[in-house]
C-alpha cells in the first residue's frame, strides 16, 4: 500500500513539472510554423512549374505566374524573403506532408480528396474546366454532351489532375492520354488527340495562340476554387489563421501604390485601386492576350 501511494505521489510531481515546463499543456511556440518562418527570414513554397499562366519561366528561367506573384505578396507580408521550389505534380503533396516546404501553390483545386492528407487555405481564385477541341478532327461540337457517347474518342489531359478526373467521368468511353499539361494541349493543336480537358485560363491562352487549330465550345465544365496547401498539424495553426487573414487582404485590403505597382510590374492604371485587380489584369487579360 505505501509503495502504490509513493508512485502515486511521484506521478504527480512528474506531471506537476511537466505542467509548469509547458510540454504537455502548452504547444511550444518556438515549434509553429509562423514562428519558424519569420525566425528564418525565409518562407519555402513548393510548386509544379509549366502551368501558365499560374505558374512558368521566362527567357532567364525566372519563375513567374499568378501563383508566383501571390507566392511573394505573401513573403512580402511576412517580411521574408521567397524561396521557390519546382516540384514534380505527382510528388508535390507527399513533398508538403513531410515538410519540404511550408506550404504549396501550384494552380490545385482545393478538393474535399486532398483535404484529406492537407490543409487549405481561403482559396485566392475559382476557375472552371473548359474543352479545347481539335478542328479538323470535331469540327462542329458545340457542347460536351454530344461527345459523352462518342466512339473513339481520345482525350489528352494532364496527369492526375482535375482535368484528367473530369474526363474519366464525363467520357467513359474514351481514350486518355494522360501527360503534362503543355504536352495535353500540345496533342490538341497538332491532331493526336480530338480533344483536352483544362483550367479556362489555360486553355483560353491556346484559343488566342492557334485559333486557327483549336476552338471550344461555350461549357464551363466545373467550378473550382484554387487554394495554397499547408500540411496538417497543431505546428501550422496559426500560419493557417495568418494565411486566412493574408488571402483577404490579398482580395479586398491591399491597394496599388507606386511600391507595389514597380515590384509586382502593374499596370499604371491600376494605382490606388484594388491589388488583386490589378493581379489579375497582369496575368488574365494582358497576358493571355500575348501582349506582354
Amino acid at each position: 500500500m505505501i509503495k502504490k501511494l509513493r508512485l502515486v505521489f511521484l506521478s504527480l510531481i512528474f506531471v506537476q513539472m511537466l505542467f509548469i515546463s509547458g510540454t504537455v499543456f502548452a504547444v511550444d511556440k518556438n515549434q509553429d510554423l509562423l514562428q519558424q518562418i519569420i525566425a528564418r527570414g525565409e518562407l519555402k513554397v513548393g510548386t509544379a512549374v509549366g502551368y501558365p499562366p499560374f505558374e512558368m519561366t521566362d527567357a532567364k528561367n525566372n519563375y513567374i505566374g499568378f501563383d508566383i506573384d501571390i507566392a511573394r505578396f505573401v513573403a512580402r507580408n511576412l517580411g521574408v524573403e521567397l524561396k521557390v521550389t519546382n516540384v514534380d505534380w505527382q510528388g508535390i503533396i507527399p513533398g508538403l506532408v513531410i515538410g519540404q516546404y511550408d506550404m504549396l501553390i501550384s494552380g490545385m483545386t482545393a478538393t474535399l480528396e486532398r483535404a484529406k492528407k492537407i490543409q487549405f487555405a481561403t482559396p485566392y481564385i475559382q476557375v472552371g474546366q473548359k474543352l479545347l477541341i481539335n478542328k479538323k478532327r470535331l469540327p462542329k461540337v458545340t457542347s460536351y454532351k454530344e461527345l459523352v457517347t462518342k466512339e473513339n474518342l481520345i482525350i489528352s489531359t494532364g496527369l492526375s489532375n482535375t482535368g484528367h478526373f473530369l474526363a474519366m467521368n464525363l467520357f467513359p468511353k474514351a481514350q486518355f492520354r494522360p501527360t503534362s499539361d503543355v504536352e495535353a494541349a500540345q496533342d490538341v493543336i497538332f491532331g493526336k488527340a480530338d480533344i483536352g480537358i483544362f483550367d479556362g485560363p489555360f486553355a483560353q491562352k491556346y484559343l488566342n495562340t492557334y485559333g486557327t487549330k483549336v476552338y471550344s465550345t461555350n461549357d464551363l465544365l466545373s467550378a473550382e476554387p484554387l487554394a495554397i496547401g499547408v500540411r496538417q498539424g497543431v505546428e501550422t495553426l496559426m500560419f493557417m489563421n495568418w494565411l486566412n487573414t493574408c488571402m483577404y487582404h490579398l482580395n479586398e485590403i491591399t491597394i496599388v501604390n507606386k511600391e507595389l505597382m514597380e515590384e509586382f510590374d502593374l499596370d499604371k492604371s491600376f494605382m490606388g485601386k484594388k491589388f488583386y485587380d490589378a493581379l489579375y489584369h497582369k496575368w488574365f487579360v494582358v497576358w493571355l492576350k500575348g501582349d506582354e
